[in-house]
């Protein structure tokens, strides 16, 4: 199970808004002074990230806690959204090239780019229109695990 700590921001009802800081692993690698990754983070700065979450224990608005979610999850969710789009263009590409040769046409480069695009296109809107089932299905969302005690509460949003 994948941990992140987070601050609880608000509540509502059974649900919790929670708020995470999005980390980057620059801090480790030992030539992130000459790595276009650590210039972008520095552009783009720290981004914080809001999440809903199930409150079961009804933890209160300040309290850190420590969010969970299934490993499985971060894969499919992973596959989803990068292997689909690609799934369809190649799909889509491969289609333009049985129509072209049932056709006995020369398959040009202009219209592999059209066919792909299309394909990517049509991924792309897959996702879109079953984002609001992914999004309540339960294997897909962070839960919390546990409260962190005061002394543990060494998040900084700075």
């Amino acid at each position: 199970m994948l941990e992140e700590k987070a601050i609880i921001v608000k509540t509502e009802q059974e649900y919790a808004w929670v708020e995470t800081q999005r980390k980057s692993s620059c801090g480790t690698c030992n030539v992130n002074k000459g790595c276009g990754t650590t210039v972008l983070q520095k552009v783009v700065g720290n981004k914080r990230t809001l999440l809903k979450v199930l409150n079961q224990d009804q933890y209160q608005v300040g309290d850190t806690v420590v969010l969970g979610l299934q490993d499985n999850a971060l894969i499919k969710g992973s596959l989803l959204m990068y292997g689909l789009p690609l799934l369809f263009m190649f799909g889509f590409a491969i289609l333009g090239a049985g129509v072209f040769f049932l056709y006995e046409s020369p398959y040009t480069e202009g219209a592999k780019i059209i066919f792909s695009l299309t394909g990517l296109a049509a991924g792309f809107l897959t996702i879109s229109r079953k984002n609001s089932d992914i999004n309540r299905n339960k294997d897909f969302q962070a839960v919390i695990l546990r409260r962190l005690d005061s002394s543990a509460q060494e998040i900084n949003f700075v």
